[in-house]
């Protein structure tokens, strides 16, 4: 394209950049004798009724914005078979994307970059709220899109993909609404929702990203590429990128660059005022902070104001009180729910240690004195677990923030009870040091070393039934099958001439066979003598060999000081 002398009114100077619709010209509006810009449109765009239809709707739409933050367009027209836009001269035709250049190439950012970028960044989202509230969405926010005036403040221009709320759009056929890098996901795949506002806030989001971190979040050799990124992927976060980055401003840019547009800033304004705050000193929206850290931090920034706001202190009161019995309220709740995931955690634990000492138990079913010593253990374990169990519960039930509830359900949810302790161990050494937190630390503390050293071993030898005591194994044990209503795999071992009954179905236990009579009115032993002679063990679960079932014990041969009932008290 050559350059034109005039266009109607327009007088131009020299070139100052090309893009994908045409050429931007300094000139100077000789009616008026003042400097503007002209965007000359390539000549191949528009040589239809219908292209030249959409180049008259973008300078409409173009004209109707009034702000500050935003290139106001003086005038359009056709001259010599150019169509052109006459609007306003920002500074020299630098852009943020030099800038930004300049500040990779130089390899570290400035002293005061990034406030100066959330300074930027909110005086173009207050630019593009003054125009979605006029029913234009950009659809093109990016830093090439964003001009520097001669006071470095930035103008955001070019609205040739804007599209009107009337369902006109002005976008080139057939290719992306927008650049790749910048698209939002629903500018990338039609099907993730229409393109209104929230597009133009996830853009301006992915540009604040490139602000801060001086790359941009989804790249890609090519345009389909980027693309499959930006639908599937998540942005890394600004800080690991660029460490100095504040937290407020990287909460910021990910919450407008949230994939799904319901979940980003309700509108452009909304975003300009979290960067205003977060200029200012003040809590951002997005970041989720309690109600009490709100106060005490606006306290700290007005201090004035809150004296003179003393006079309204019985308002105040009310408030709190309300507050107060609010969170209450809520915290009760949290409590009830984390006692049921720690009972469900509980319920999981015993269910698991039985399993595994069954399973270990019945491996040692040939060496008694092994048995013994690992029933007495699961008594010991399932004793530990209880307790420690129980007095969880009554530290849980003492602790009023729904964030430290929180947590410790999480911690017996995920990691059972080592899990549930670490949780509480973690809320107690957050606070102020006194007795009684240093006691319940040394508790959590020798806990966790049992949780941690493996199953607790039984405490004392008192804790072995004594009428459970095997023989000494001199000679290779015998296993010999007895049917038993109340065991699902009763056998008999016989060591050194004296029989033991192994029952492993509710419980697990040796009995000395000297404590089970048989049934009544057969001969002696004779279930017992049936069962030494059988080559063949009964089928698990209700006897169908036709043997009778054991009896309860002989009055005179119950050992005293066990329990009550038919047989002696067994490890549980």
């Amino acid at each position: 394209m050559s350059t034109p002398g005039r266009l109607g009114d327009f007088e131009i100077v020299d070139e100052i950049g090309r893009g994908g619709f045409g050429v931007v010209y300094r000139a100077a509006q000789v009616s008026l004798d003042r400097p503007v810009a002209v965007k000359v449109l390539y000549r191949h765009l528009i040589h239809t009724q219908e292209q030249i239809t959409r180049f008259e709707r973008e300078a409409r739409a173009a004209a109707r914005l009034d702000h500050p933050a935003l290139v106001s367009v003086y005038a359009w027209g056709e001259a010599a078979g150019d169509f052109f836009i006459a609007q306003r001269l920002i500074g020299s035709g630098r852009t943020l994307a030099d800038e930004l250049k300049e500040l990779r190439e130089s390899g570290q950012p400035p002293k005061g970059h990034f406030r100066r970028m959330a300074e930027v960044c909110a005086r173009v989202a207050e630019g593009l709220q003054h125009a979605h509230e006029r029913g234009i969405v950009h659809r093109d926010v990016k830093p090439s899109n964003i001009l520097l005036d001669e006071h470095a403040q930035p103008c955001l221009g070019d609205f040739g993909l804007a599209k009107v709320e009337d369902g006109l759009e002005l976008s080139r056929t057939g290719d992306f609404a927008g650049s790749p890098y910048y698209m939002s996901p629903e500018q990338a795949d039609s099907r993730r929702g229409s393109i209104g506002a929230q597009s133009d806030i996830y853009s301006l989001g992915v540009t604040l990203y490139e602000m801060l971190t001086l790359t941009q979040p989804f790249q890609g050799t090519t345009s389909h590429e980027i693309v499959r990124r930006i639908l599937s992927e998540e942005p890394a976060r600004p800080a690991r990128l660029e460490p100095r980055v504040p937290p407020d401003l990287e909460t910021i840019c990910l919450k407008a660059m949230e994939k799904t547009a319901a979940r980003r800033y309700a509108t452009a304004g909304e975003l300009a005022a979290d960067l205003q705050a977060y200029l200012d000193g003040e809590p951002i929206a997005a970041v989720p902070i309690s109600t009490t850290r709100r106060v005490m931090r606006a306290a700290r920034r007005h201090r004035e104001p809150i004296m003179l706001a003393a006079l309204g202190v019985l308002v105040v009161c009310g408030g709190w009180w309300a507050s107060m019995r609010l969170r209450q309220s809520q915290g009760d709740t949290n409590v009830a729910d984390a006692g049921r995931v720690v009972q469900e955690s509980r319920a999981d634990d015993l269910l698991q240690l039985q399993t595994q000492m069954a399973e270990r138990i019945q491996e040692a079913a040939s060496r008694p004195e092994e048995v013994m010593r690992l029933s007495a253990q699961q008594q010991a374990a399932t004793q530990f677990y209880d307790d420690s169990y129980k007095w969880a519960q009554q530290q849980l039930n003492g602790i009023r923030s729904n964030d430290e509830v929180s947590k410790v359900a999480t911690g017996f949810a995920t990691g059972g009870l080592a899990g549930g302790l670490q949780g509480l161990q973690s809320v107690f050494a957050g606070r102020q040091v006194s007795d009684e937190r240093d006691s319940v630390l040394a508790e959590l503390e020798r806990r966790l070393k049992l949780v941690n050293s493996g199953m607790p071993e039984a405490q004392s030898p008192a804790t072995t039934p004594t009428a459970a005591a095997p023989p000494p194994a001199s000679g290779a044990p015998k296993a010999l099958h007895v049917p038993s209503p109340l065991t699902s795999l009763p056998c008999v071992l016989s060591a050194d001439g004296s029989d033991w009954l192994w029952i492993s179905g509710f419980c697990q236990a040796l009995v000395p066979l000297s404590l089970v009579a048989p049934p009544a009115g057969a001969p002696a032993s004779s279930g017992l003598e049936q069962a030494r002679g059988s080559a063949t063990a009964p089928v698990i679960g209700t006897p169908n060999d036709g043997l009778p079932p054991l009896q309860p014990p002989r009055a005179s041969e119950r050992p005293e000081g066990q329990g009550t009932g038919w047989l002696p008290r067994l490890p549980w």
